[in-house]
């Protein structure tokens, strides 16, 4: 806002080259806003794409090949069967 006043003063009293260093101030800052803003979403895609990765780590099929079916329902019996 400061930046505002100073320009109208300044084209106010007629001194052209000042005034253009406060707008170029200004697009530099209006730049910096854009690029923490997109620097900003961009943190939350990456942590929205690494979460949805971790969701989605295997496939059905993979997990299929991981998995020993054997060996889990020999101790899902063991868990579910009395001793003997």
């Amino acid at each position: 806002m400061e930046e505002l006043l100073e320009l109208k003063e300044l084209l106010g009293k007629g001194d052209i080259k000042g005034s253009l260093a406060i707008v170029e101030e200004l697009e530099d800052m209006s730049k910096s806003d854009i690029i923490n803003n997109i620097i900003s979403y961009a943190v939350i895609l990456l942590l929205h794409l690494i979460k949805q990765a971790v969701e989605n780590r295997y496939e059905a099929r993979e997990l299929d090949k991981m998995v020993n079916r054997e060996e889990a329902i020999e101790r899902a019996l063991v868990l579910i069967l009395p001793p003997e």
